[in-house]
């Protein structure tokens, strides 16, 4: 079962260091020549491809070891896991081929002749035609190919529910199309290439590899929640969230790496509803009634301390905190608080 985590905007002067961000392989093909621009996680293994050099190379998670496991004809480009089907999507001849991981050797069978993002849903495998403007479905029981969506050229998936969400660095925006009723809802606009998709249980993220970011939504909602600065042009792509971890692509500084949430569980300290703060949501101060002079931490949820002290005249300055969510512990109990 995944963990609930709860992520919050990193301050200004607290940024997310490089040292919090663990490297699993370094010295790969670097830029879009290179072409490591997608991940899935099998068990306690990662799998990318390398658009360059061809191959399928597969990440052991307890060493951070890695190897070539396969080596195509093709450019591959697009990754999606079904259990023990890798299916893999290669751009030169356009075609999307699988593999089964269990097999003692691999190899490669023909799906179909077109290639894109992918998501596999019951019997349809759905296919982003970025150049063709659409989205199709191929059925993997008759072989039949049908548009789902025309206009919109999609370069991620992922699924949610029963509703596909799709990213497009052509219009810079984030679209939910819903499988029950086929509707399109806008769902985050205005980004800067958005460049690779995943979510958890609280929260969406999106890699924006022109401002080198991982941004961060309240999936509930899709209210902004704050982002991940990365080195600078190291163009994230190809997110992917599990459990506890933040894996991505550094595509043009030829690395895979990860990120990994704070082991601090803020879910398990007890909250008091009885303590009284005023304003909340605030930018400014906040008034403690009842609490002067006691010892108090104030936590971002990535689990990071970012301030502590004793309370003076019922008021805590929170004025250099970003906009988001902390929580502020008093007396080992905690209160949500909101700087706007």
């Amino acid at each position: 079962m995944k963990n609930k985590i709860t992520l919050i905007t990193l301050f200004l002067f607290q940024s997310l260091s490089f040292s919090q961000i663990t490297d699993l392989v370094t010295n790969l093909p670097t830029g879009m020549n290179g072409g490591i621009l997608d991940l899935v996680l099998k068990d306690n293994s990662l799998y990318f491809t390398s658009f360059g050099d061809k191959k399928l190379y597969e990440i052991d998670l307890a060493d951070n070891s890695y190897n070539v496991i396969y080596t195509f004809t093709e450019k591959p480009f697009s990754l999606f896991l079904d259990n023990e089907l890798l299916y893999i999507g290669c751009q030169q001849d356009d075609r999307t081929y699988s593999i089964n991981l269990s097999d003692s050797i691999l190899s490669t069978t023909l799906i179909t002749n077109i290639s894109g993002a992918m998501q596999k849903i019951d019997d349809d495998l759905y296919i982003g035609r970025y150049g063709e403007s659409k989205i199709v479905k191929y059925n993997l029981i008759t072989n039949i190919t049908t548009d789902v969506l025309i206009g919109y050229k999609p370069n991620y998936f992922t699924l949610h529910n029963d509703d596909l969400y799709f990213s497009s660095n052509y219009t810079d925006t984030l679209y939910k199309y819903s499988l029950n009723n086929s509707s399109i809802t806008t769902v985050v606009s205005n980004l800067n290439n958005p460049s690779g998709i995943s979510y958890n249980d609280d929260y969406f993220f999106i890699g924006e590899s022109t401002t080198d970011k991982i941004l961060i939504y309240d999936i509930a909602d899709f209210s902004p929640n704050g982002f991940y600065t990365l080195e600078n042009n190291s163009y994230p792509n190809g997110i992917l969230v599990n459990d506890d971890e933040l894996f991505f692509i550094q595509t043009n500084i030829g690395k895979i790496s990860k990120i990994k949430f704070s082991t601090l569980n803020l879910h398990d300290i007890p909250e008091n509803e009885n303590i009284i703060l005023f304003p909340n949501p605030t930018s400014d101060y906040i008034n403690v009634l009842n609490s002067n002079g006691k010892e108090f931490e104030i936590y971002n949820s990535l689990g990071q301390k970012v301030k502590y002290g004793k309370i003076s005249n019922n008021i805590i300055n929170v004025n250099y905190l970003n906009k988001g969510i902390y929580f502020l512990k008093i007396d080992n109990v905690k209160h949500k608080i909101i700087i706007k």
